[in-house]
Order: C-alpha cells, then structure tokens, then sequence
C-alpha cells in the first residue's frame, strides 16, 4: 500500500471523530441565564434590653381555712432592667402588690429568662416572695420562693403590654403554723427606656 493510501485511509478512519467534535464541545445555542436568588430577610427581634418600669392587676387565689383566706384582687407596680443577645433575654425585676382580704402586699424578687420572637418575649421567672399576711387575725410577714411564666408584646418601641402567672410557697410561714401556697394571674403594661 502506497502513502496516499495510508493517508486516506487514515483520513477516513479520522472523519468520525472529526465530525463528532463540536457535539463533545458543546452547544452553539446561548446558555440559560443563572437563576437569580432572592435574598433572605432576617427579622430581628426587638430590642429589649434596658431598664423598665409598669404596672399590673390581677388576681390571687390560694390556702383557705378558717385562719386564712388567700383569695383576693391585686395590684402594684415593677421596676427591672434586662440583657438581650440576639433572641435571648435576661434580667431582674423588683415587683410590688397591695392586696386584700388576707393579704396586705406581696414583695417579689425575680430573675427573668426569655426568649423573644417578633414583637413577643416569652420568659420565666423564679426568686423570692415576700408577704405580709394576717393570718387568725394576727399580722405575719415572711420570705418565700416563686416560679412564674409570662409573655409581654412590644406594642411600640417603648410601650409593652402582657401576662404572668406566678406561684409562690412559704413553708411555716413566719412561725403561724400554716404553710401557705398563693397563685396569682397579673396583666401588665410597661414602658421601657
């Protein structure tokens, strides 16, 4: 076989491969344009850091007998500052309630833990309870314990509104004799600065 024909063989064995090449080497056609991704908004929760103070009303119920009648209306106010990183929220609060019946005040120290989301927090509290109680129509005072859960709504930047249900115990209270347990159910409203 002579050069030429090694040659054009070759040729011809090649003109697959050759005709092949612009399918492996893709389309002409323009390509589909990159999908655009629309960015992800974040809502921050608000800021409730900072000091406080509000008012609440409610109502208390509790140990009953003949020496002592636990149920009664209440109202008082409260002071506290808080902490917040990110969604978290921390803080204190001093709270105090005049009463009836009973029970002449109540005197709360709390520590609050929350967790905010939207316009709304929703927290715990637990701490000491204070009272001045009568109790067989003799006047008692005491320090006890309590545990509550609450929810406060950002109405504006500075104005909030909410409710919490707290339940303290005293063991013995100041030596009377009774062990007293009060729940008290509160709405709030408070300014924050």
């Amino acid at each position: 076989m002579t050069v030429r024909a090694n040659i054009a063989a070759l040729a011809l064995a090649a003109l697959p491969a050759v005709a092949a090449l612009p399918v492996a080497a893709g389309s002409l056609a323009e390509p589909a344009p990159t999908p655009v991704i629309a960015p992800v908004i974040v809502e921050v929760a608000p800021l409730w850091a900072g000091g406080y103070v509000g008012a609440q009303a409610g109502y208390g119920w509790g140990s009953q007998g003949q020496s002592f009648d636990g149920n009664t209306w209440l109202g008082g106010l409260n002071a506290g500052f808080q902490g917040q990183t990110g969604a978290w929220v921390y803080g204190a609060e001093a709270e105090y309630d005049w009463a009836g019946d009973d029970i002449n005040g109540l005197g709360l120290l709390k520590l609050r833990g929350g967790y905010a989301t939207g316009n709304a927090l929703v927290y715990a509290v637990a701490g000491g309870a204070y009272g001045d109680m009568d109790i067989r129509g003799k006047g008692y005072t005491d320090w006890g314990w309590l545990v509550g859960l609450g929810v406060d709504y950002m109405v504006t930047d500075n104005v909030f509104v909410g409710g919490e249900v707290d339940y303290m115990d005293w063991d013995e209270f100041d030596n009377s004799g009774k062990d007293i347990a009060e729940t008290v159910a509160t709405v709030r409203v408070g300014y924050k600065f």
